[in-house]
């Protein structure tokens, strides 16, 4: 174990509490996930990224594997360059609402610079992932996904509102 993070299910302020930063857990060189998820990342060769823990058990449980995501922080080229060693393109699914697409540009950007290919897929209705998937389904969500994974790239432009 190298760290704890937890979610705040009531109340106001940050959603995620995770351990503080320490000689052997460095957040910004962790992805949660990652190592139940890499049989699924070397045959889909495509990262799906969302903003927390929950999002990902939730995608997991509706058989969509190829899922990470960040241990409570913006993710970090390091990030990135551990996700291009299994895969060569990132799917950037979090939040529809405005603090989801303003860190999927700032994500977007980020993965840019470590050559991998970037897509965002913006849910609609101000969903998060887990949200989605529980109310419209696994292969609603995979339409979604596939819809953003057609592009090669994404401009930082293109997700910004």
């Amino acid at each position: 174990m190298l760290g704890f993070g937890g979610r705040i299910l009531e109340g106001e302020g940050a959603k995620y509490v995770n351990s503080p930063e320490t000689p052997v857990y460095h957040k910004s060189r962790v992805l949660f996930g990652l190592y139940q998820s890499r049989t699924a990342l070397k045959k889909e060769r495509a990262a799906i990224v969302v903003e927390g823990y929950m999002d990902l058990i939730s995608l997991h449980q509706a058989g969509i594997q190829n899922v990470l995501a960040a241990s409570g922080t913006a993710f970090t080229t390091e990030q990135g360059r551990i996700i291009s060693r299994q895969a060569r393109s990132v799917i950037l699914l979090f939040d529809g609402d405005s603090a989801g697409i303003h860190a999927a540009a700032r994500s977007a950007d980020t993965f840019l610079s470590t050559d991998l290919a970037v897509s965002v897929s913006l849910l609609p209705g101000g969903h998060d992932p887990d949200s989605y998937v529980r109310a419209e389904g696994a292969d609603a969500l995979r339409e979604q996904i596939g819809r953003a994974s057609c592009r090669e790239r994404v401009s930082i432009s293109a997700v910004a509102v």
